[in-house]
């Protein structure tokens, strides 16, 4: 009769403990992941961040959330998609499997093109529209700066919607009345460079005269970059 009395207070004892349990582990996420989403503002303080606690070690479980210090991602820079992270405790003993693994969401405001842009098209300030766009999974860093359009001409086709980075832009190409120049000639198998001055002002993608004082003619060229101008006809 003891006995059974006594395997019903531990059975009522542990019921009662799971709820805390619960609410420890509850607790603990989601001081985890207030922490994360501080250290990830502090880096981006412009971007939205999303913190999902997708597991932590059953040491961490049952700790209190008070008794977490900080916490320290596996990687550094700005962190996004699945991160390991390590919890440190204010009592300075951290067990080794104080982990945790996270997934963050990174939303930043950035420029996309408002429409469809060809290679070689001057950028003004009604071709950019401003979105907010997940980051997370990109491997490379976005233009994130308006002045940074300035003078530039897109490098290759944009479509609709798409984010712009440093590769897809490049110097407006303008060449200026009295600049020197090479031109690439090329006709009838013939593939030589010739040295020439600009006789006025144009940019990529516009038909320019050259004068060479090496061969005394006029020519005609097209500006594809500049340092890429492509011989058209001879005056």
């Amino acid at each position: 009769m003891k006995g059974r009395i006594l395997l019903c207070f531990i059975v009522a004892f542990v019921a009662q403990l799971q709820p805390v349990r619960a609410e420890a582990a509850s607790g603990i996420r989601q001081k985890i992941k207030t922490l994360a989403a501080k250290k990830v503002k502090s880096e981006c303080p412009s971007c939205k961040v999303t913190v999902e606690c997708k597991w932590i070690s059953p040491t961490i479980a049952k700790k209190s959330p008070a008794a977490v210090k900080k916490i320290a991602f596996s990687k550094p820079g700005l962190p996004a998609g699945y991160v390991a992270t390590k919890i440190v405790f204010k009592s300075g003993k951290n067990p080794p499997d104080s982990q945790a693994q996270l997934h963050i969401s990174v939303r930043r405001k950035l420029p996309v093109a408002q429409k469809m842009l060809k290679k070689g098209s001057s950028i003004s300030v009604q071709d950019i529209a401003w979105q907010w766009k997940d980051i997370s999974r990109l491997t490379r860093t976005p233009v994130s700066n308006r002045k940074y359009f300035k003078g530039k001409t897109t490098t290759r086709l944009i479509q609709k919607g798409q984010l712009f980075f440093p590769s897809d832009l490049a110097g407006s190409g303008e060449i200026k009345a009295g600049d020197h120049v090479t031109m690439r000639y090329s006709k009838g198998g013939v593939r030589i460079n010739i040295d020439c001055t600009a006789r006025e002002t144009k940019k990529a993608g516009q038909k320019i005269r050259l004068y060479s004082k090496e061969t005394s003619r006029l020519y005609i060229a097209k500006i594809i970059s500049k340092n890429k101008i492509i011989w058209v006809k001879t005056l």
